[in-house]
């Protein structure tokens, strides 16, 4: 993402679309960038929202997943056996 308004330089977002405790997601994703990303880069983390028009629509319509829980994990976790 570049805006030229707000930054010199692109730097990295990244979209996360989940159920349950998303917050927490987020700061485990942000502490893994932090110990990462070339040093002074940013990575901002963004919430996808089916319901947002915005940088959310971008996400669901011109990119792909760079992972998706299988659905063997997702039952997983339905029923009570939370190793996904």
């Amino acid at each position: 993402m570049h805006d030229t308004s707000v930054d010199e330089k692109p730097h990295l977002v990244v979209g996360i679309e989940a159920d349950g405790d998303i917050e927490l997601a987020m700061r485990e994703a942000g502490s893994v960038a932090g110990d990462t990303a070339p040093e002074g880069e940013a990575v901002d983390f963004f919430r996808i929202s089916k319901d947002d028009a915005g940088l959310s629509n971008y996400f669901l319509a011109e990119s792909q997943p760079f992972y998706e829980q299988k659905w063997s994990a997702k039952l997983r976790c339905l029923f009570g056996n939370n190793r996904s």
